[in-house]
C-alpha cells in the first residue's frame, strides 16, 4: 500500500467514525488509528485540528500505548467516570484531584476538537462532511 492510500485510508476511516460517534468514539474505540490522525490532519493541512487533537492526546500519561488492551480500557474507564474503578496501579497513584482534573481537561478538549471539527466534516457541510477526500481524490487521479 502506497503512504497516500494509507494515508487516504486513516482520513477516511477518522471522518466516518467522528460522523458516528465524534472524537471521543475514535479515541475510545479506535486507539489503533490515533497514533496515524496528527499526521493526516496535516497533511490535508488541518493544522487547527492537528493542534486541537495533539491537545487531547497530550493528558494521556506517557506509558499508554494506543493498542486495544486492558491498560488501555482502564485509561479510558478512568477519563470517562470518577465513579469507575481501574486496575492499573499507574493510574490509581493519581490523586482524586488530579483524576478529576484529568476528566475535566479531557471532556473539555474532546468539546472544543469537536466544536471545530463540525462545520468540516458533519451532515450539512460541504459533500456531507467528505469534501476534502473527493478534492484529494480528484487530484490524485489527476496526478495519474
Amino acid at each position: 500500500m502506497s503512504p497516500e492510500l494509507f494515508q487516504l485510508h486513516i482520513t477516511i476511516n477518522t471522518i466516518s467514525n467522528w460522523q458516528c460517534d465524534g472524537w471521543d468514539g475514535i479515541i475510545a474505540y479506535q486507539p489503533h488509528l490515533v497514533p496515524y490522525i496528527p499526521e493526516v490532519l496535516a497533511k490535508f493541512g488541518l493544522q487547527h485540528l492537528k493542534h486541537a487533537f495533539d491537545e487531547v492526546i497530550a493528558i494521556f500519561p506517557d506509558f499508554i500505548m494506543f493498542e486495544d488492551d486492558s491498560l488501555y480500557c482502564d485509561m479510558i474507564n478512568f477519563l470517562h467516570n470518577m465513579r469507575i474503578k481501574v486496575s492499573d496501579e499507574r493510574l490509581n497513584a493519581y490523586t482524586q484531584e488530579e483524576r478529576q482534573a484529568m476528566v475535566t481537561q479531557y471532556q473539555e478538549k474532546l468539546c472544543q476538537l469537536d466544536k471545530i471539527t463540525g462545520p468540516l466534516w458533519e451532515y450539512g457541510s460541504p459533500r456531507d462532511g467528505w469534501a476534502m477526500i473527493f478534492d484529494y481524490i480528484q487530484a490524485w487521479d489527476v496526478r495519474g
